[in-house]
């Protein structure tokens, strides 16, 4: 009943209503689901390996006194391969007070989205807060914004990063991140990237875990203002590392901006028909071609 797959619940359907059909549309119906699932669970194995691959790397980076994981690092300034996935949250209403007094239960309260980017390798995950003041939507600049920032600010300068995002064309799976992905390995800022997507309805995966803890504290903690969100995101988990990014102020001061990278990009790009039917892209400084 927990399952939010709209195929698997549109294939059990047909399994469970197919006792009165013949054998060969019982066994069709179970082969149905049986692919779906195979396909599925293939995407996951995918994600594992690439998990494991980049805490191998990680460990043998940590091994080297060198290495200072928590710095800011130059771009390509680590040989390797590391991982990072990243999704938005639900909006969380501030100010919040977990009895729900009568007065304040009636009220509007304040709105603050968060999207999450993980490092599966370290753990540590980099929470931005967005404060209805300086929030310009979901769409594709304000994604493609926080993440660079994360790579500019948080990432570990490898040579080689994978991605994996939420299956949704307005966020995540568009032409422009592509383009996005495609520019920063035109700049070398990475030598070659891989993008990937969990089968729809399968998605579950870091970042929603580490938001999952950070809400529940959150729910169960009194709440005025973003600072105090803040602070209680970071102190959620005792496993891993959370870091509370503010992309603003009450006030409307902004800290993180979000760039209009859909019209920088499009003079120079290309959009890919159909988008939706891939669930893999792959980028590499070493395919460009000059003309």
């Amino acid at each position: 009943m927990t399952d939010l797959c709209f195929t698997c619940q549109t294939n059990n359907n047909s399994i469970l209503r197919s006792a009165n059909l013949s054998e060969e549309q019982k066994s069709a119906s179970v082969q149905v689901q049986e692919r779906h699932l195979f396909h599925a669970q293939r995407e996951r194995e995918i994600y594992r390996e690439l998990c494991k691959k980049s805490e191998e790397t990680f460990n043998c980076l940590t091994s080297t006194e060198i290495f200072k994981p928590f710095e800011k690092h130059r771009p390509c300034s680590t040989t390797g391969f590391i991982h990072y996935s990243y999704d938005y949250a639900q909006k969380i209403h501030y100010p919040s007070n977990p009895l729900q007094p009568g007065p304040i239960y009636f009220k509007t309260p304040r709105k603050c989205s968060i999207f999450g980017v993980c490092c599966e390798a370290i753990p540590r995950q980099v929470n931005f807060l967005i404060d209805e003041s300086v929030l310009t939507g979901k769409g594709a600049n304000a994604t493609i914004s926080y993440v660079h920032h994360f790579l500019e600010n948080y990432g570990l300068g490898e040579t080689d990063a994978g991605f994996n995002a939420h299956n949704c064309t307005g966020q995540n799976k568009n032409n422009y991140f592509i383009w996005y992905y495609c520019w920063r390995t035109l700049r070398r800022l990475h030598l070659s990237i891989i993008y990937d997507f969990l089968e729809a309805g399968h998605t579950k995966f870091a970042p929603d875990w580490c938001l999952g803890l950070a809400k529940q504290r959150v729910s169960k903690t009194y709440v005025s203002s973003l600072f105090e969100i803040a602070e209680t995101i970071e102190s959620s988990s005792q496993t891993g590392v959370k870091v509370a990014k503010l992309c603003g102020l009450h006030d409307g001061t902004l800290f993180v901006p979000v760039y209009d990278w859909v019209s920088y990009l499009s003079p120079y790009f290309r959009k890919i028909p159909d988008i939706k039917r891939f669930h893999h892209f792959r980028f590499s400084s070493e395919a460009r071609q000059d003309k």
